[in-house]
């Protein structure tokens, strides 16, 4: 059943509980997670060192990696450093803070 889900429904179903969050980030289930992403055009390539989950979270999660918060400045990840932060964080957590005008 979880190879028709998509990347976000794979998200969803990791919160459901402890079960599901420890089936859906062992090793054994990144096929499940690359054949989700593999029916979602335009993607960047994974990067090496993500996780298929964490790079699911930046992709497809609109939340702030630092703080959690869910607002309109955390809608496009930061592609290339594969962030996703909000307005407040991206100041805080970039070296630059041009690093937020990278959004694409």
């Amino acid at each position: 059943v979880c190879g028709w889900c998509t990347p976000e429904e794979l998200l969803a179903l990791s919160r459901v509980n402890k079960a599901m969050h420890s089936l859906l980030t062992s090793a054994r289930s990144a096929p499940l997670w690359k054949l989700a992403r593999s029916r979602v055009e335009g993607l960047p390539e994974r990067p090496k060192y993500l996780t298929e989950m964490q790079y699911a979270s930046v992709c497809f999660l609109n939340e702030c990696l630092h703080c959690g918060c869910s607002d309109d400045s955390t809608q496009n990840p930061i592609w290339p450093f594969f962030v996703r932060y909000c307005a407040n964080c991206a100041v805080s957590q970039c070296v630059d803070s041009s690093c937020y005008a990278l959004r694409v």
